[in-house]
């Protein structure tokens, strides 16, 4: 789905329009269990900069682009819906509906009855009455919801999560028992903690998502909620049965296949969550979603090749992607063959600049001990948010190893201060764990670096990336007989010998028999 189009320029409507857009893409959604169909957000095709239907299709693997206008009147809404084909650029059907502003529920039905005929589906009578639900029978509260809903698609722009929250409000104090508007607030809540760090926030947010569960009709919603409280906030088995409990209720829900996989990951318990994976694309198999996730759970897991075909599948889906350029390039990255890896990185940036693109390509200069080029791709990252420890830990990196100590040790003393605000979130974090023992190892606090590695290690029980991290803190500490051991232990665990070969951390260990037998033996398998 395009982004609907709005004639005018209220705040109010464009919410509106969005909301309806997004509320028929999750009810459309539901279809696919049964139909040979799948429904691209337009949250989506505007991460991909999929401006129109062609640019749609190559991005994220569309045929059909459904573009929503509406327009307001004193006392009428209007939607004029068109279905484009993305290959030919040209309508395929299209119509006009008018409803009463007092009456959101007629024009959602409306919308959804003709573009399901639209698409030559044929509803069973389950499906038809599924689609008719709309969690409240107050028009109005049901009008801002739908506020709340656009409000939250546009969470970036500058107070769209505080105007959520003000009309979700409302929805609720006209209808206390919305499920769903509990669970939408209780996300805008979510991200008002994830964009400001205050942990008032978290509180707010799990009494609403249990709020929306317990009334038991905010279907789906309501548990991908408080599966994402109890994820964000360390509590993964938990997460784990809330997120079942949400595909239970709307199996084409892919996102919580997701959460179900990733808190699986979080526990260990790896081969269900590869199972979690398997079971989302046998319900999506054309998701270049749910293909991405994987290829990144591959990549975890030390399984570089598997990450690399996975990541080319994704591409053949959504040939456009830049994300999913960015990904098979850290596949490349970690398969030690950098030229491919940097080829990748720059095709995604061709197709879009973005961050991450930066920071990999940095990554990849860096591997290559091309310092200054790393240094200044991961500064190009930091210019789109100050507020990544990751990003300030590679350039701190990259600043050592050129010989510029003072900007090295800013950088940081910058990474540890924003690793542990959100250490003080989830402290069961693994890998927030490890990297906060890295800062500290390059800043040569030795307690407190072996004291946070060892909860890294304790959360974290054989994960191989945690593993080498434990070697680059010990050698960082002139701990050299441990700094093997950890290495050791990484590399049977499936690490990459070719990043440890090429990695300038090791450079003090080049020519130690230990070092090189066990990196030998590594890159002979």
């Amino acid at each position: 789905m395009l982004s609907p189009r709005v004639d005018g320029t209220s705040p109010e409507l464009t919410a509106f329009a969005d909301g309806l857009s997004a509320t028929l893409a999750t009810s459309l959604s539901t279809l696919s269990q049964n139909h040979d169909l799948r429904i691209i957000d337009s949250t989506r095709v505007e991460r991909a900069r999929a401006a129109d239907p062609s640019q749609a299709m190559n991005a994220l693997g569309a045929n059909l682009a459904l573009q929503l206008e509406v327009q307001q009147s004193a006392q009428m809404n209007r939607v004029v819906w068109t279905l484009t084909s993305a290959q030919t650029g040209q309508p395929v059907a299209s119509h006009t509906l008018t409803a009463p502003k007092s009456d959101p529920f007629s024009l959602e039905d409306q919308v959804a009855d003709e573009i399901v005929q639209a698409l030559r589906i044929n509803l069973r009578s389950d499906e038809r009455a599924a689609l008719a639900v709309h969690g409240t029978t107050d028009p109005v509260a049901d009008d801002y919801y739908l506020q709340g809903k656009g409000y939250l698609e546009r969470q970036t722009q500058l107070h769209a999560i505080d105007n959520a929250i003000q009309v979700l409000n409302r929805a609720i104090d006209l209808d206390p028992n919305f499920g769903r508007a509990y669970a939408a607030r209780g996300r805008a809540y979510w991200l008002n903690y994830i964009g400001t760090k205050q942990t008032t926030w978290v509180d707010k947010a799990r009494d609403d998502c249990s709020k929306a569960v317990s009334l038991g009709n905010a279907g789906a919603d309501g548990h991908m909620c408080i599966g994402m409280i109890d994820a964000g906030t360390g509590q993964y088995e938990q997460a784990a049965e809330e997120y079942q409990k949400a595909v239970e209720l709307d199996p084409s829900a892919e996102r919580a296949y997701v959460g179900v996989a990733d808190a699986f990951t979080r526990l260990n318990r790896l081969s269900d969550a590869e199972d979690a994976y398997r079971h989302a694309i046998a319900a999506n198999p054309n998701s270049a979603f749910v293909y991405e996730r994987l290829g990144i759970f591959y990549l975890q897991q030390a399984q570089y090749a598997k990450a690399a075909e996975t990541f080319q599948k994704a591409i053949n889906l959504a040939p456009e992607s830049y994300v999913h350029y960015s990904n098979l390039g850290a596949a490349d990255l970690y398969l030690g063959d950098y030229p491919a890896a940097i080829a990748a990185f720059e095709q995604s940036l061709r197709l879009r600049p973005a961050p991450g693109a930066y920071a990999n390509l940095g990554t990849a200069y860096y591997q290559s001990r091309r310092f200054a080029d790393a240094a200044s791709n991961y500064q190009r990252a930091l210019g789109y948010n100050q507020h990544d420890p990751d990003l300030w830990g590679n350039l701190a990196d990259a600043y050592h190893f050129s010989g510029q100590q003072p900007k090295a040790l800013d950088a940081y003393k910058k990474q540890l201060a924003l690793l542990n605000d959100q250490l003080k979130v989830n402290p069961r974090d693994a890998q927030l764990q490890g990297e906060v023992a890295s800062c500290y190892a390059s800043l040569g606090d030795k307690s407190q670096a072996t004291a946070h590695l060892a909860l890294s290690l304790e959360y974290g029980r054989g994960n191989k990336d945690l593993l080498f991290n434990a070697a680059v803190v010990y050698n960082d500490l002139g701990e050299t007989g441990d700094a093997l051991e950890w290495l050791h232990k990484s590399l049977l665990a499936g690490y990459s010998a070719s990043i440890v070969r090429d990695s300038p951390e090791f450079d003090n260990l080049r020519g130690n028999p230990q070092f090189e037998q066990l990196l030998s033996q590594s890159l002979k398998k």
